[in-house]
């Protein structure tokens, strides 16, 4: 029995690896190789045998690690507030169940990875990103080569148009571990320039105006959550260096968004509130506010629950997805925005737990760093201790991509949520180890 529930998890555990790896060919193969799109739900059909099959395992009515208990009562509240709304609004049980899907897949991915990897894993994550680098600069050099620009320009997510927004999502990560690597002395500034090189360059040919705030927020933040050292000073001065070298390399290749775009004043017109594309839709930064405003302020059902979830959502690839809200706003482009998309569908409770995933992560990060006895435990050590800090950075990160973009409701933010696994994936094999599943069983048995 014991043979039999080890081969069921290192089954499991070897399609959630598979699922990861399915990102980086999965949409460029879609939309440059012309292969059908319904490849794209590969991950979903995955994710959703997993769920079934788990129900099976002994593993799933464990409850070891509290921050593991912690994540499964706060995915019972919001999918109890997700019901209430449904009842609240009388919406479609399809469109629901469509939302449903929208939303809690990258949920079930860090469920899935809590339960079925270990501790060995953590530290394959750190070589997962690093070779998904390579991958993206290649695949975006051949982009390029092909004729693909800005928007168009997502490597290993394809070249549909807003594709350069996952990467962008990418780019935090890969240079969160760069920075964090090279400040616990486990990187050479030689290996922190190439990745930087890299990422400015994936970033100039993809026009990423925004990384280049974002790449001074992640060396604040990485400096924050490490050990200070001189090597604090260098990543400092090496950030500031870098942010002019990345606007040169913007200018260069798109001479609007050169040094005139961000000095004149014209990035805070680019980022006020005429609107996304300045033809009367949503800003990034008033989109909630004004979504408010319009439908949910004189609701008091609305303001907690919003429209109910899945009544704004839409589909690319099946129409009988597309909510008569999607229809009938589509142009205000609030799906553009993940914030915004959660907040109609939700309301404010829903917007507020949304958000309250990427914080108690980062808290969970912060308490696992200051635990000193913790980290003579651990294996590979050094390893670990990188990840739980870029978890932390990336986690705070996504609050800010949540507004920007929608990023972390496509494929891309699958790479997100499984990071940010870590810590629970961490805390829950520290409790396995201290007492182990066999033995709370047979003292229930004595009892």
């Amino acid at each position: 029995m014991k043979q039999i529930e080890s081969n069921k998890r290192s089954f499991i555990k070897s399609l959630l690896w598979f699922c990861m790896y399915y990102l980086f060919f999965c949409s460029f193969c879609i939309d440059v190789l012309g292969l059908p799109s319904a490849v794209s739900y590969g991950i979903d059909f995955i994710l959703l045998f997993i769920l079934f099959f788990s129900l099976i395992s002994r593993r799933i009515y464990d409850f070891s690690g509290r921050y593991y208990t912690i994540f499964l009562m706060w995915t019972g509240i919001l999918f109890a507030s997700t019901l209430a709304g449904l009842f609240v609004v009388y919406g479609s049980p399809l469109l629901y169940l469509w939302g449903l899907r929208n939303i809690f897949r990258y949920y079930i991915l860090v469920w899935a990875c809590s339960i079925f990897l270990d501790l060995t894993d953590i530290p394959r994550m750190l070589s997962y990103f690093k070779m998904a680098f390579v991958i993206n600069l290649v695949l975006c050099t051949i982009e390029y080569a092909m004729g693909y620009r800005g928007d168009n320009i997502g490597g290993m997510f394809g070249t549909a148009s807003g594709c350069n927004g996952y990467l962008n999502l990418f780019l935090i990560i890969i240079v969160a571990i760069s920075m964090i690597e090279y400040l616990n002395k486990v990187r050479s500034i030689g290996e922190l320039v190439f990745i930087l090189l890299g990422s400015f360059y994936m970033m100039a040919i993809a026009e990423l105006k925004v990384f280049v705030f974002e790449l001074a927020a992640i060396s604040i933040l990485a400096i924050l959550h490490s050990k200070y050292s001189a090597r604090d000073i260098a990543l400092v001065a090496l950030g500031i260096v870098g942010i002019f070298l990345g606007i040169a390399m913007l200018g260069y290749f798109f001479e609007n968004f050169g040094f005139d775009f961000f000095f004149s004043g014209e990035i805070f017109d680019y980022l006020s509130d005429r609107g996304y594309t300045d033809s009367g839709d949503l800003n990034r930064f008033n989109a909630v506010p004004e979504l408010y405003r319009r439908f949910l302020s004189e609701n008091v059902g609305g303001m907690l629950f919003g429209i109910g979830l899945g009544n704004a959502s839409y589909s690319d690839a099946f129409s009988f997805f597309n909510s008569s809200f999607y229809l009938t706003y589509q142009d205000l482009h609030y799906q553009w925005f993940s914030d915004a998309l959660v907040y109609i569908e939700t309301g404010a409770i829903g917007l507020v737990l949304f958000e309250s995933f990427f914080v108690g992560v980062f808290f969970a990060c912060r308490k696992l760093r200051k635990n000193k006895a913790l980290w003579t435990e651990l294996p590979n050590q050094a390893a670990i201790e990188t990840m739980v800090q870029v978890a932390g950075v990336v986690a705070l990160m996504s609050i800010f991509v949540s507004v920007y973009n929608s990023s972390l409701h496509t494929d891309a933010g699958y790479m997100v949520y499984f990071l940010l696994s870590v810590p629970i994936v961490i805390d829950r094999q520290l409790a396995l180890k201290k007492s182990p599943p066999e033995h709370r069983v047979r003292r229930y048995k004595r009892v």
